[in-house]
């Protein structure tokens, strides 16, 4: 891909004044969402936070980094959202 070619970064909205990315970092993810970090880590291990993990293990250690799904998040938590669905939902 050229530079001309380069692609607009994702789309980025706000709830109460913070930014709220597609996915973000457990602990982004918690500031935005009021949920504890730990309630976020445990519903990534059991499958209950819709998420995804990014980069290998290091050297057969570590998982990568988690980023939670935050659309799939704040709908399944039934927040209210201004203007309709958030980009992503479909």
């Amino acid at each position: 891909m050229s530079r001309a070619e380069v692609k607009p970064p994702p789309e980025v909205w706000r709830i109460n004044g913070l930014e709220v990315k597609p996915f973000m970092k457990i602990p982004d993810a918690c500031r935005v969402s009021g949920l504890s970090q730990i309630y976020l880590r445990r519903g990534v291990r059991d499958g209950t936070i819709p998420h995804i993990v990014s980069g290998p293990k290091n050297n057969g250690k570590g998982t990568g980094t988690y980023y939670i799904n935050m659309p799939a998040l704040l709908k399944q938590l039934g927040v209210p959202l201004q203007g309709g669905d958030l980009p992503g939902l479909g």
